[in-house]
């Protein structure tokens, strides 16, 4: 079976990549992980786990000062955070041995290092989707605002934009050294749907 992972900043396009792919290749189980963590938060006390009561993109402020040391170190602890449930969740798709799409923010080159040696028997094909820029960012943050019903919890994402850009340059650097492929956002799904 395939396990397809398309990770990247919040507003990038991760969702919609997912239900296109998943779409074109008759995949029936896209998973975000937006969710997972959601359910992880009603188990683990945000005393336990500050950084699960965060996002990928505050998460930074455990650690102090928006630098981009603490901006990499917050995101890299929320997303050893959710991954637990990524793996349970990854290992039950393998067991059944049905196609999937994981979409979400908490990975990294080393988190799909561990997600192919925990799901051996299945085909592990990471994406790192990513805007070409600040403005193109905006843009998405703006089309995703307006998609939300009114009075929707605010997510930060505007105001955390320089932090998201942050966190896409050491994805891609991540990305390069651990030879897992990058696509733009909006670029169309290339081969008849396969990334």
């Amino acid at each position: 079976m395939t396990l397809h992972v398309i990770y990247g900043i919040a507003c990038a396009g991760k969702s919609t990549t997912a239900l296109r792919l998943a779409a074109d290749n008759d995949v029936r189980t896209i998973v975000s992980t937006d969710y997972l963590r959601e359910v992880q938060r009603l188990y683990v006390p945000a005393a336990q786990s500050p950084v699960l009561a965060k996002v990928s993109h505050t998460a930074w402020e455990l650690y102090g000062d928006p630098t981009p040391g603490g901006i990499i170190a917050g995101f890299t602890s929320h997303a050893e955070a959710v991954f637990p449930a990524v793996e349970a969740v990854a290992a039950k798709l393998t067991r059944d041995g049905l196609d999937a799409v994981i979409e979400g923010s908490p990975f990294h080159g080393a988190l799909i290092t561990r997600l192919r040696q925990h799901c051996q028997d299945a085909a592990v094909r990471p994406v790192l989707l990513t805007v070409d820029s600040l403005p193109q960012l905006l843009d998405h943050i703006t089309d995703k605002e307006q998609q939300r019903v009114p009075g929707a919890e605010p997510r930060g994402w505007r105001a955390n934009a320089g932090v998201l850009m942050t966190i896409q340059d050491f994805l891609i650097s991540d990305a390069a050294r651990h030879a897992i492929p990058r696509m733009r956002a909006a670029q169309p799904i290339l081969d008849g749907g396969s990334l």
